[in-house]
């Protein structure tokens, strides 16, 4: 398991952001030079709650009831950003939009980072814009 500790980039004495590589199904970002970023304004983010339902049952002659199942309505969503610290070329782009973007099943994510190194998440990746710095794509916003 690789475990890498998050980078800082500092910028006029501030924090610009930190970020760590990932794992998501299989493939390791660090081929891509990937990581997904936290930036300065983006630090406290809020979540989807979600609200689990209990499916019960009673059988007629049962004075109790049995659970069977828990079942949840919506998934908790996140949005981050996975950024490059070099420029990404077009051929490259393809092959990294087809890699996190599409997929219909969950796939495994796994932050490469110490206070993660026991999670493993769930999760499907939307990409739901293109950053660019400089005329250049440097990441992708995913939800």
């Amino acid at each position: 398991m690789w475990i890498i500790s998050r980078p800082l980039i500092i910028y006029k004495g501030k924090e610009m952001f930190s970020a760590a590589y990932f794992t998501y199904d299989g493939i390791f970002s660090g081929q891509y030079g990937l990581r997904i970023a936290t930036f300065e304004d983006d630090a406290m983010q809020q979540t989807t709650q979600t609200v689990p339902t209990f499916n019960t049952a009673k059988p007629a002659k049962s004075k109790r009831f049995y659970l069977t199942g828990i079942t949840q309505k919506e998934a908790p969503t996140f949005q981050f950003t996975i950024i490059s610290e070099l420029p990404i070329e077009v051929s490259n782009r393809r092959d990294i939009l087809s890699w996190l973007d599409g997929r219909t099943n969950f796939k495994e994510l796994i932050i490469h980072q110490t206070d993660y190194e026991d999670i493993t998440f769930k999760c499907v990746f939307v990409v739901s814009a293109i950053r660019y710095f400089k005329g250049n794509c440097i990441g992708f916003d995913v939800t």
